[in-house]
């Protein structure tokens, strides 16, 4: 909402205009409870409201790694990422890969994979900044590697290296060997881009499929 005002004031300084502001003071819990139940007459984004509930172990890794890698700052707490924005995942799209991919049950186990998933984040990120730390939207626009949906990648490649016993810092190298071009025809092939060179809808399960078709065997010790 300050965002949205800023940008209004900037392209028109003489605006004016009201909106209904509540101040409470509430202790966490108190506070979350709250805000589910205005929820219901003021909608906000499924994305804020998983991370505020925290219902499952991969809301918990989602919001560690948030705070703990590279990721923090660039995490949305909305549904979806304007074209422009600086933000480079939704808690949504996050949470949601962490718990289809990992399956964690266990709050020992969660915090053994939000180490690991912040290690591997931080490898991804400082192997290329251009691409993740730097202005990242303008990258949006001929590249699918820092896009919100290819997260479901990053997740589902960090379960296989773990289990496959691939170390992190083979991870610049397998990402590297991937074209994220809009161009790259294996994106249309697997039905993640459009005609249009836009991300299609539902392409969750096409873009796991592509993770899990590419070959690591030569990224493992020994091979």
């Amino acid at each position: 909402r300050i965002n949205a005002i800023v940008r209004a004031l900037r392209k028109d300084p003489t605006l004016e205009g009201m909106f209904k502001l509540n101040i409470l003071n509430l202790g966490k819990s108190m506070a979350q409870q709250y805000f589910k139940q205005l929820n219901t007459t003021n909608p906000v984004g499924k994305g804020q409201l998983k991370k505020l509930g925290e219902s499952r172990q991969a809301d918990f890794i989602a919001k560690q790694i948030q705070y703990n890698s590279e990721l923090r700052n660039k995490v949305a707490a909305s549904d979806m990422i304007a074209p422009n924005s600086n933000f480079i995942v939704t808690f949504k799209t996050l949470s949601d890969a962490i718990d289809e991919v990992f399956k964690v049950e266990d709050k020992l186990t969660a915090i053994n994979i939000s180490k690991y998933l912040s290690k591997f984040f931080n490898e991804l990120f400082f192997a290329f900044p251009n691409e993740f730390l730097g202005e990242i939207a303008p990258v949006r626009k001929n590249s699918l590697i820092n896009t919100n949906a290819i997260f479901y990648g990053y997740i589902t490649l960090a379960k296989r290296m773990k289990d496959e016993i691939i170390y992190l810092n083979k991870l610049p190298e397998i990402i590297g060997y991937i074209d994220f071009s809009r161009q790259n025809k294996v994106w249309k092939e697997y039905d993640i881009l459009n005609q249009s060179q836009k991300i299609t809808k539902n392409t969750k399960k096409q873009i796991y499929k592509f993770f899990n078709d590419i070959d690591l065997s030569k990224y493992q010790e020994g091979g």
